[in-house]
């Protein structure tokens, strides 16, 4: 398959601002360890505050520096790589002066053309994209009345501890089920499915999380241990991580990973593992009292303690998020007699996504909202209701976005055909 060039912009119907016509993109970056390296292994062993020494700096890896051998083909070379240094320092110098002489121009005119691409397709998709918005809202109140209710209700119980710490984990993983779901919102309204398929995926498995601890580790089920194994599953982990941040050389070893930090880490690792077992380790290892045939655990199976029907669909994100072939492949974008890459946002594409989202967000409250409540001989409702009321605002999510790609299809089919009737003429 020939690809003729990359589209920045991609909208069927006639609307794209690229005009598919190939564009050039750049932009270089420092890298940051985020909150889950540097931090995590020092911190936790005592030798580190992350915000004042992890987080602030910036830490090039120098990947635009790599070099490799010269490309050969026949009579033709390839140098790829870097190479500002065999180019004259004049010229490189006017093409510098060239560069920022157009560079308010070139960021408005292509502001300009992002901007009017997401007005259109916030047109097409409103009625969904706004219900989004409603449902992110009106799960917060529900799960805000929740809390309350909750912990009013614990006053009168004689031993709440076991409960309270359930769901604290609970409404935890429910706050990071919100969070997903209005950046699958956010990243629908820019165009980028995508981008949306992979989030949608870590929705999906905080929903067979949160499933498969309120069956096996709530108050009165049989695995309550599992509520401490998840909670604290991270740790064992850590000295691992150690190693990679040693490996990344941004960090000194010598400050900050001596060898009393690392025996730490090591004995850490050992007492958890001495603890729960030594499967703990596994990546879902926390749920291995639920596994006792002792084969890996992966999320597959335990997405199967909570529904057989759901595999697909966390296969459905995969080529979205590693860099495998099928990925490669679904990067192909035909239009007509035209094929190119696909390097910026669509109008297609944008329904599955934010229904998917939707399902999960439905599936973590289920968990986190009680329908009813029993108190001193009175039942308290409230919950059924706002789960009503939100089951509705889901359903317009649903039918509004897929109303939204029907209308977009609709036109591209009429532009094709009356872009047919040109050529035909």
């Amino acid at each position: 398959m020939a690809a003729r060039g990359f589209f920045v912009c991609r909208a069927v119907g006639g609307l794209s601002p690229s005009r598919w016509r190939p564009k050039a993109r750049g932009a270089a970056a420092g890298l940051r360890p985020g909150p889950g390296s540097a931090a995590r292994a020092a911190c936790e062993a005592g030798r580190l505050d992350p915000v004042q020494k992890v987080l602030t700096p910036v830490y090039p890896l120098g990947l635009d520096r790599l070099r490799w051998d010269d490309r050969s083909v026949d009579e033709v070379a390839f140098a790829f790589g870097r190479t500002e240094r065999t180019v004259d320092e004049d010229r490189m110098s006017r093409f510098f002066d060239r560069l920022d002489l157009t560079w308010s121009e070139s960021l408005d005119a292509n502001s300009e053309q992002r901007s009017a691409f997401r007005d259109r397709l916030a047109e097409r998709y409103r009625g969904g994209t706004d219900a989004m918005l409603m449902l992110h809202v009106c799960a917060w109140e529900a799960a805000q009345w929740a809390d309350e209710a909750i912990e009013t209700a614990l006053r009168d119980d004689s031993d709440p501890a076991e409960f309270s710490k359930y769901y604290r984990v609970i409404r935890g993983l429910f706050a990071r089920t919100m969070l997903a779901f209005d950046e699958v919102s956010w990243l629908l309204r820019g165009g980028y499915p995508n981008g949306a398929h992979a989030r949608v995926r870590t929705m999906h498995e905080l929903f067979v999380i949160a499933s498969v601890l309120a069956k096996h580790a709530s108050p009165g089920a049989g695995h309550p241990e599992l509520v401490d194994m998840y909670v604290r599953h991270h740790e064992v982990f850590t000295r691992s991580v150690a190693d990679e941040i040693m490996a990344t050389g941004v960090l000194d070893p010598e400050e900050y990973f001596d060898a009393g930090t690392l025996t730490a880490l090591d004995a850490k690792r050992e007492e958890l593992i001495g603890l729960y077992g030594n499967r703990f380790k596994s990546m879902c290892g926390w749920a291995s009292p639920l596994f006792p045939d002792g084969k890996p655990i992966s999320m597959a199976r335990l997405s199967g303690l909570v529904t057989n029907k759901l595999n697909y669909f966390y296969g459905l994100s995969s080529s979205h998020i590693h860099g495998g072939s099928q990925g490669w492949h679904d990067n192909f974008v035909t239009r007509g007699e035209q094929t190119a890459l696909a390097c910026g946002p669509t109008n297609l594409g944008l329904a599955v996504p934010g229904q998917l989202a939707t399902e999960f967000l439905l599936g973590v409250l289920n968990v986190t909202i009680p329908s009813r409540i029993s108190r001193k001989g009175k039942v308290d409702d409230t919950g059924a209701l706002f789960m009503a009321g939100i089951q509705r605002i889901a359903d317009r999510v649903i039918e509004g976005l897929a109303s939204g790609e029907r209308r977009v299809e609709e036109e591209e089919r009429a532009f094709q055909a009356k872009r047919q009737k040109r050529v035909d003429v």
